[in-house]
């Protein structure tokens, strides 16, 4: 089986006592049943949270074939799996470089190590180009079937819909892969998500419409 490992993800804990805990998981690191454990735990939040007619009855897809299969609203649903790896927009840098203050923005990928310099157009840019990646291996369409790309990160988190001074914000990184696709297209992806395994899943495409003043 082919071996993709991945990055730890989670988050600190701070308990009415004062005490602090690191709740930190792993995907396995074997492709395909890492790629399975994803397909789950977003079927779980978007059941959870209702974001859409509820989906049921997961399975993996053979090697050949998308990821994963289900079925929503009655109909077979097929996923295909992919990441967006932190690598691609934040960089290590020197003791030197760091102390120096040679960057607009920085992330600590690893607990107690130098943070890593992050770019903020790469940034911005990077889930758009892990879709685009993915829009230009021309998959056939599945027969019968509606087939999502379904986007996800262990890595710091991601933002691309979140409340800011009370106010829900749209990220430029969500903002700019919208717009692309768009003007690009989707196919063959019915739909496009994105999820950071641990907050609300956010559907990149078709965006919803927005609210009726």
């Amino acid at each position: 089986m082919a071996r993709k490992p991945t990055r730890p993800f989670g988050h600190i804990a701070f308990s009415k006592s004062g005490h602090v805990a690191k709740e930190m998981q792993r995907l396995s690191e074997v492709k395909e049943v890492q790629e399975l454990q994803v397909a789950a735990r977003f079927v779980d939040s978007y059941n959870e949270l209702s974001l859409g007619p509820q989906i049921t009855n997961l399975r993996a897809l053979g090697q050949n074939d998308h990821d994963a299969a289900a079925i929503v609203a009655d109909l077979p649903l097929e996923i295909q799996v992919t990441e967006l790896v932190d690598r691609t927009y934040a960089f290590a840098m020197t003791a030197e470089e760091y102390n120096a203050g040679l960057f607009t923005e920085a992330v600590q990928l690893t607990y107690g190590a130098r943070p890593h310099r992050v770019d903020p157009v790469l940034h911005n840019e990077a889930l758009w180009r892990v879709i685009k990646k993915k829009l230009a291996k021309s998959y056939a369409p599945p027969q019968n079937a509606t087939l999502w790309l379904l986007v996800f990160s262990t890595g710091t988190l991601y933002l691309t819909e979140y409340v800011e001074a009370g106010v829900p914000t749209v990220s430029n990184a969500l903002r700019l892969a919208r717009t692309q696709l768009d003007s690009s297209g989707s196919r063959p992806f019915d739909e496009v998500w994105f999820t950071d395994l641990q907050t609300r899943p956010v559907r990149v495409w078709p965006a919803a419409p927005a609210p009726a003043e």
